[in-house]
């Protein structure tokens, strides 16, 4: 029997697995993430320690919609230096704006 309420919808995680980062660019290696945080077309992730249950990668969650357009940028044809200086010139998706105090 169901008690009529329902859960109001889940907020997205502002924050993404090393996997999620991964599967969004159709499954990349976690080297090809590295390498395009070095190229600055990713955030770098923070490295988060559990004590005992090892170490992970925290990525902020606009890093999923970035790796995205990146796979799609390259499915087009463009290569990284051409990707690279798009999201130089603002024409990627962006981080969210700082919420102002």
């Amino acid at each position: 029997m169901s008690s009529g309420r329902t859960k109001p919808p889940a907020k997205p995680s502002p924050f993404a697995t090393t996997q999620e980062v991964s599967a969004a660019a159709g499954e990349v290696h976690r080297d090809t993430l590295r390498r395009w945080c070095k190229m600055e077309l990713l955030p770098g992730p923070t490295i988060i320690s559990r004590g005992r249950g090892g170490v992970h990668s925290r990525w902020p969650g606009w890093a999923v919609e970035r790796a995205t357009w990146i796979a799609a940028q390259l499915e087009t044809g463009y290569t990284l230096p051409e990707i690279v200086e798009q999201v130089k010139a603002g024409q990627a998706p962006a981080p969210p704006a700082e919420p102002t105090p």
